[in-house]
């Protein structure tokens, strides 16, 4: 299990310098900072990150786009506090420790103090998670909110003696499917939608957000993905906007 933390366009670097002491606390050695309106490495940074963690903050990585810094994570679960009929949470905390464990890296990301994680952020991830807090009081700080995540994922991980059970993946026998080849199942979705005229006024978007959860639910291998976007191939092929090939494009 690897875990990357993302933090989306930070404005103030004393939480940065928290987030590189929170690193520290939980062994995170891979933090990536996207766009960042703050200077990562500040002294006020270092001095929230204390000498203990001083190592941990020289090591970030900063990334243009989210994009970017998702870039070969095999699962991407994004926190937002807000939720809608577009921003429905797929994971609860409790949801949280056997999410990590996958075979390849998880990824963390976690939006900006003032607006969060924005829509376009949401759809890169592989799921959301909203942390319970009370309707009264429902936004945490920013390197608050990386705290409990960090403690739900992998307290499991810290308590573990030096005879751990080794953790099984959910698929034994098949690949996972990657938060990559997931976008690529989605956008062949997408797609397969516009052809048939499966959508809402003219907007495949809307009714295609619900296939994406479902989707996301579902833990699909790389060869139930392939399997998937084959039978959306020959739909294609039978209304006439898609050509006989081998093998689907990528």
């Amino acid at each position: 299990m690897s875990v990357r933390l993302i933090i989306v366009s930070p404005m103030h670097a004393s939480n940065i310098g928290s987030i590189a002491r929170l690193a520290g606390n939980f062994g995170v050695s891979d933090v990536v900072v996207v766009s960042p309106r703050c200077d990562v490495f500040s002294s006020e940074a270092f001095a929230l990150a204390t000498v203990h963690a001083r190592s941990v903050l020289e090591a970030f990585q900063i990334k243009s786009s989210l994009a970017e810094a998702i870039e070969g994570a095999q699962y991407v679960i994004g926190f937002s506090r807000r939720v809608g009929d577009l921003r429905r949470p797929d994971l609860g905390w409790s949801d949280l420790p056997s999410s990590v464990n996958h075979q390849g890296r998880v990824d963390l990301v976690f939006g900006p103090e003032d607006t969060g994680l924005l829509h376009q952020d949401l759809t890169l991830c592989s799921a959301v998670c909203t942390l319970p807090t009370q309707p009264g009081v429902p936004s945490m700080n920013l390197s608050q909110s990386v705290a409990v995540v960090l403690a739900g994922a992998l307290w499991n991980q810290l308590s573990k003696d030096d005879e751990k059970p080794v953790i099984k993946t959910r698929f034994e026998a098949e690949k996972p499917l990657s938060a990559e080849g997931l976008r690529h199942l989605v956008a062949h979705w997408r797609q397969s939608m516009v052809d048939i005229g499966l959508t809402n006024d003219g907007n495949p978007d809307r009714l295609l957000h619900y296939f994406h959860r479902i989707l996301n639910r579902s833990g699909l291998s790389e060869r139930e993905a392939n399997m998937l976007r084959g039978f959306l191939s020959q739909i294609q092929m039978a209304v006439g906007t898609r050509q006989l090939k081998k093998r689907l494009d990528e």
